[in-house]
């Protein structure tokens, strides 16, 4: 399955249009340049949940990628994100080198959340922007059952772990994380442990257990 195979770096990452016709089966498809293409009717769901390791630092895009739609300008952090995630629900394809290509350096001013150790301040417009963008591929970008159950887990798991939690909770604004897992919990409400979480969370504030601003 990709989930397991495929969250190794997948560097130099090639989209291309999918050819008509030549859909293969099987999950790596092995080419004679020392690279391979992904067919597998998990990979749109692989990106949605885990990500395929395929930024703009370490991707090559064909320039026919663009011919009908470009990055959306309303998002600093996670377009390159979503905008793999609405090709490959399209048809197109990608394809990697099994060869280190690109060294990527993360700096303590990255914009993305991938610095270690950066603060809440650093991480919760990031977070924020996860869950709008993950939204607008609810409205906008037509998926497979399958592929529309991975989004709504995503979107519950970052909207409640990533947003409510670590984002609004840990930085002590109780009244936000408690909407945030709310809003989490109406997306993908079959998780025990967000359940859990909440209803704990819920207690902490009413008995004055939760941690505060400052």
């Amino acid at each position: 399955m990709l989930r397991n195979s495929h969250r190794g770096p997948l560097l130099a990452c090639i989209l291309a249009a999918c050819a008509a016709g030549a859909w293969m089966s099987g999950g790596l498809v092995k080419l004679h340049d020392g690279g391979g293409a992904a067919d597998d009717p998990g990979l749109v769901a692989c990106q949605i949940e885990y990500g395929l390791y395929a930024g703009l630092q370490n991707s090559l895009i064909r320039r026919s990628v663009f011919e009908h739609e470009r990055f959306c300008p309303d998002y600093r952090v996670v377009e390159d994100v979503l905008f793999l995630i609405r090709r490959l629900a399209e048809g197109m394809r990608i394809g990697y080198y099994d060869e280190v290509q690109v060294t990527y350096r993360v700096h303590d001013d990255n914009s993305s959340a991938s610095v270690s150790g950066a603060g809440s301040s650093k991480l919760l417009p990031v977070y924020e922007e996860q869950v709008l963008g993950l939204e607008s591929l609810q409205r906008s970008t037509t998926l497979t059952p399958g592929d529309a159950r991975a989004l709504r887990r995503r979107l519950a798991h970052v909207a409640f772990w990533h947003l409510g939690y670590a984002g609004y909770w840990q930085r002590g604004d109780g009244p936000a994380a408690s909407r945030a897992f709310r809003r989490a919990l109406r997306v993908w409400p079959w998780s025990p442990s967000m359940w859990k979480t909440w209803l704990a969370t819920e207690v902490r504030r009413a008995t004055g257990f939760a941690p505060t601003s400052g």
